[in-house]
């Protein structure tokens, strides 16, 4: 699949996979590869049947009565894959008639999400200790897509389903007020254990050909040591770290902006979920949730009408990208 042919590796893949189906490895390529071709209603009820919230019973199937019950859902994956799945709480409530959902989110980096995450219509709870709460019915998150027959043309995928504070707003504000076309930008994910960390993140030293262009103020929205790199022109990007790092900061500066561009990252899913205009800056061979019926187009399901996706038609060029992102970048400042 680094090659970027999920269809020819399917039949290899579902091969190993039927000869071994212990091997998690197997079926997590099977469940990519179905997800990259656009068979999101099979690839993700194979999650259904794998993924599981073992200590917890009983597992709701999708299909029992929700209404006036509670039901846990467990946040085992990353903030990114927290915020892509939040459209779901509102389908619980909305489709199924759930009295309470509540998020279970132990581990120590959802601690970022406090404060935003609790904006998503449907939730009504937010649970950081180790076990769950006791509940009617209980249901690993990244389940919900394969538990409500999710395919291409069903993707939940009203806009915005998550919300800047007040209070953020007017801090952000007071120094995000320059004129022109505002651009906030990320280049690295922060976590450097994320999935194909490096093919996914953006070498600073590209970044040169979008400063200072004409019309356009760029936002640093960079996370973690990568906010300090140096590279032409990057003292020209207007500078927020004396605020907190928090993604309910970062939802509040996203909201002030014009245009997000990012890779794929956190940011990505963060300023889709916020309705916010998104150009996201992707690798040769991206991530399933960045296909589109199983073709590399422009457009997100996920996050369609505000989301453009900007792909490189060689692996690690780079060059390419920014070169056409800074062509747009200026034609939508002229309009500005």
């Amino acid at each position: 699949m680094l090659l970027n042919k999920p269809m020819e590796a399917l039949p290899c893949v579902e091969k190993a996979f039927s000869l071994d189906p212990s091997e998690r490895l197997y079926f997590d390529f099977v469940v990519e590869c179905r997800l990259r071709i656009g068979d999101l209603r099979r690839g993700f009820e194979m999650l259904v049947q794998f993924e599981r919230f073992s200590e917890c019973a009983p597992q709701w199937d999708g299909f029992s009565s929700l209404v006036g019950l509670s039901i846990v859902i467990n946040a085992e994956f990353g903030l990114g894959d927290v915020i892509q799945f939040a459209r779901y709480f509102r389908l619980l409530k909305e489709a199924r008639g759930a009295g309470r959902v509540i998020l279970h989110m132990p581990l120590d980096t959802h601690h970022r999400l406090l404060g935003l995450i609790e904006t998503a219509p449907g939730l009504d709870e937010v649970c950081r200790q180790v076990r769950p709460p006791d509940a009617d019915f209980y249901a690993p998150l990244f389940s919900l897509p394969g538990l409500f027959k999710t395919d291409v043309g069903t993707i939940p995928a009203r806009l915005p389903y998550l919300f800047p504070s007040q209070p953020e707003l007017d801090w952000i504000r007071s120094y995000s007020s320059s004129c022109g076309f505002k651009v906030g930008l990320c280049w690295q994910a922060s976590v450097k254990t994320e999935v194909r960390w490096n093919e996914r993140c953006i070498p600073s030293q590209y970044l040169a050909p979008l400063m200072n262009l004409p019309g356009v103020s760029i936002y640093n929205l960079q996370g973690g040591e990568a906010r300090r790199d140096s590279f032409p022109g990057s003292n020209s990007m207007r500078d927020l770290s004396g605020f907190p790092q928090t993604l309910r900061r970062d939802a509040a500066l996203i909201s002030e902006m014009d245009l997000i561009l990012t890779c794929d990252t956190v940011i990505a899913h963060l300023a889709g979920a916020l309705g916010k205009r998104t150009w996201v800056m992707l690798p040769y061979s991206t991530d399933w949730r960045w296909a589109e019926n199983g073709e590399n187009g422009e457009n997100s399901a996920w996050y369609p009408g505000v989301m453009k996706l900007y792909r490189q038609e060689q692996p690690g060029d780079w060059a390419a990208v920014i070169d056409r992102v800074r062509r747009d970048l200026l034609d939508h400042s002229r309009l500005h």
